[in-house]
């Protein structure tokens, strides 16, 4: 299981690594918006921007095969 999860991780590329880096700003932005002094922002844009930069890393990670691997 550990393999296959490691062979998938190769797939990402330094792109995918800061786009879900910056989703999980954008999430931690929609916990903090729980506390209403903290964020004024509507918690919707935040949700909206962590599915965006959600959506190549999850490609990549599970639908698209990669040249990267050996298919061994």
């Amino acid at each position: 299981m550990f393999n296959a999860l490691h062979q998938r991780t190769k797939r990402l590329d330094f792109w995918d690594v800061k786009l879900i880096s910056f989703g999980s700003i954008a999430v931690s932005f929609i916990i903090a918006r729980f506390v209403p002094e903290l964020l004024d922002v509507n918690p919707w844009w935040w949700g909206t921007l962590f599915l965006l930069c959600a959506m190549r890393p999850f490609y990549h990670f599970w639908v698209k095969p990669s040249a990267k691997t050996n298919s061994n």
